[in-house]
């Protein structure tokens, strides 16, 4: 059994291992923690049930949580960063614009 939150569930679940992998799956070493496997399981089923949501509550925040470690996430900060070149693209677009006229 795995236990996840991720975008395509839309929530937290503890489902196969044959569901998750659907085929296709990366494993990386997690890095090492001071927190008991039980103590991480145990946190983990409690998310079971909630919503996904990238900024708040993707799969990164689903691990840090577990583990009882900092949320962070890296989906959020690459979020962001496209946020913001999208916005500066759009002023540089419309000062331009404006420019020509």
């Amino acid at each position: 059994m795995v236990i996840h939150r991720s975008k395509r569930r839309q929530l937290a679940v503890e489902e196969p291992w044959a569901t998750f992998a659907n085929g296709a799956v990366y494993l990386e070493r997690p890095p090492r923690t001071d927190t008991s496997p039980s103590v991480v399981l145990e946190r983990a089923r409690t998310l079971v049930g909630s919503e996904w949501r990238v900024l708040t509550q993707n799969c990164e925040h689903f691990v840090a949580i577990a583990r009882g470690e900092r949320v962070r996430s890296g989906q959020v900060r690459s979020h962001a960063a496209v946020a913001a070149l999208a916005l500066g693209v759009g002023l540089v677009a419309v000062s331009a614009a404006g420019a020509s006229r």
